[in-house]
């Protein structure tokens, strides 16, 4: 009898402006948010957005925005830098970060121990 897998499902959602982002960004992106399902596999959304920031007038006005759910938990970081491509290393590193943090946590035994049953 073949064995039954549990295999939970994660939507990625990708974002992106009309021109200036190379695919091979949003393909490193989608590698990048899946490799996050090892790190803590109750990942269930995970949106990543880049966008220009026209109002200001500098040189860091290319933004990356990454929203992911977590047990039910929102997490959310974004970077801002000159190009795409090191806005992304920035906010997946904290997103990693935050995942990492969370995923420790649900490896911790709870702080007190409860129960109904009297002894």
């Amino acid at each position: 009898m073949a064995e039954k897998r549990n295999f939970k499902k994660m939507m990625i959602e990708m974002h992106t402006p009309a021109s200036g982002l190379p695919e091979i960004i949003v393909q490193k992106a989608k590698q990048a948010m899946l490799t996050l399902t090892h790190l803590h596999n109750a990942i269930t959304r995970i949106h990543c957005r880049w966008r220009e920031d026209g109002a200001l007038d500098t040189t860091e006005n290319k933004i990356c925005e990454i929203r992911a759910e977590v047990d039910g938990e929102q997490l959310f970081t974004h970077a801002r830098t000159d190009d795409y491509a090191s806005a992304l290393e920035e906010a997946f590193r904290h997103v990693w970060n935050q995942v990492s943090l969370l995923a420790a946590k649900a490896n911790d035994l709870p702080d007190a121990v409860t129960s109904t049953v009297k002894v």
